[in-house]
């Protein structure tokens, strides 16, 4: 019986037989200078997203849709139902950018999409739309790693912003840092041993009173943010736990979000507050995050793995665009003399912008992935049994 992996291996392998898809090889003598314009696609999850941008920085169109109401009224999101609406809006929002852009098909150097990692169901709609239109448009296809989008999507924005430098990548699937030397070069140094900051936010939102919260069109976590905001003065300590050990610099949410959802079932409905429990909840991650941040850039300071002349940290994912988780990411930073530097919320969720920048980076730079039928979710290099075994200051 076929799994859904190999499916998608079999969808890659039939049309990696079709000659009419020029694929990227390494080439890192040879960098491209000319202006480029390219097709971002996005389907990794719940977010269907397309759009066309131009190397000198310039969305020429974008489109993206997400239904949160109705993941809201399922209790999260529905594998075949994102698939489902990537399949519906796909088509049309091509063609709308392309309207949108005054570009033909055959007018874009080459289409990037979002082939790793995510829902292979959901992954599988944007890939065959992206291989369906390098064949129609003989243009080339680049391979684009979700995670590598969200670390470099930040130079988009800020030009001035140059390799290498720390990335800090925080969503409803992953939680990292790394060392990012290139649009395909990073040095892992932390990782979550499970969980994830944003799935933290959202478990511990939903576990309330439905009437805590009108959700509407809302992410959880957004929501849970602005109930925080209301908090009393200091209620961000009214309900502590024991966070995680600090001995290595993996992360760990699962046990905040047990920790909180244990606290909850002890303590009654009328005795709850609300907004003061979701500013605690919202401290811990926060200062869980801040916790291994420390680390690492205590790590980068002993080995000297960052020039002293430029410092930055890129925030980077759906958690970076909470303020508060923000702030606190800041001031570690700013703590070891980083400058740090996050997208705006829009391009902090999932968006095709990130996915045809990082695309673009990658023709640049020659260093796209080969075409292969080999699904690889790993981002980098990993360094955490280094750091694990380095005896480091305790934050």
């Amino acid at each position: 019986m076929l799994t859904m992996t190999s499916c998608l291996r079999l969808l890659l392998m039939r049309y990696s037989k079709n000659d009419g898809i020029r694929m990227l090889r390494d080439s890192p003598t040879n960098r491209v200078t000319r202006n480029l314009t390219v097709m971002g696609i996005e389907t990794s999850c719940d977010d269907t997203a397309v759009c066309i941008l131009s190397g000198d920085r310039r969305v020429l169109s974008s489109r993206r849709y997400a239904n949160r109401e109705v993941q809201n009224r399922l209790g999260g999101i529905c594998p075949s139902l994102a698939a489902e609406q990537h399949r519906s809006y796909i088509d049309r929002f091509v063609n709308e950018c392309l309207k949108e852009s005054g570009r033909r098909l055959s007018d874009l150097d080459a289409v990037a999409v979002t082939t790793r990692p995510g829902l292979v169901i959901a992954l599988k709609v944007g890939i065959s739309k992206a291989l369906s239109l390098a064949r129609e448009g003989h243009i080339q296809f680049v391979n684009v790693h979700h995670m590598q989008a969200h670390a470099t999507v930040a130079s988009l924005l800020y030009p001035q912003l140059h390799y290498p430098y720390v990335c800090v990548l925080i969503s409803g699937g992953h939680a990292l840092i790394a060392v990012a030397y290139g649009p395909a070069d990073f040095d892992i140094l932390a990782s979550s041993l499970s969980g994830s900051p944003g799935e933290c936010l959202d478990k511990l939102a939903r576990a309330l009173p439905p009437s805590a919260f009108q959700f509407g069109y809302s992410h959880l976590g957004a929501a849970l943010e602005q109930l925080a905001s209301k908090c009393s003065s200091n209620g961000h300590l009214r309900y502590k736990i024991a966070m995680p050990g600090t001995k290595s610099p993996n992360f760990n949410f699962t046990t905040i979000k047990n920790s909180y959802l244990t606290l909850l079932r002890k303590i009654s409905p009328d005795a709850l507050h609300v907004e003061d429990f979701c500013a605690s909840v919202q401290h811990s991650v926060a200062a869980h995050l801040a916790n291994k941040l420390h680390h690492c850039l205590e790590y980068i300071q002993q080995s000297d793995m960052m020039p002293s002349e430029r410092r930055n940290i890129v925030i980077s994912g759906g958690v970076a665009s909470n303020a508060y988780i923000l702030s606190a990411l800041q001031k570690v930073g700013g703590a070891y003399g980083y400058s740090v530097l996050a997208p705006p919320a829009r391009l902090c969720c999932d968006n095709a912008e990130m996915v045809a920048w990082n695309g673009i980076e990658l023709i640049r730079t020659r260093s796209a992935i080969p075409f292969s039928t080999r699904i690889v979710p790993v981002l980098g290099i990993d360094l955490l049994f280094i750091l694990c075994s380095c005896a480091l200051v305790a934050f």
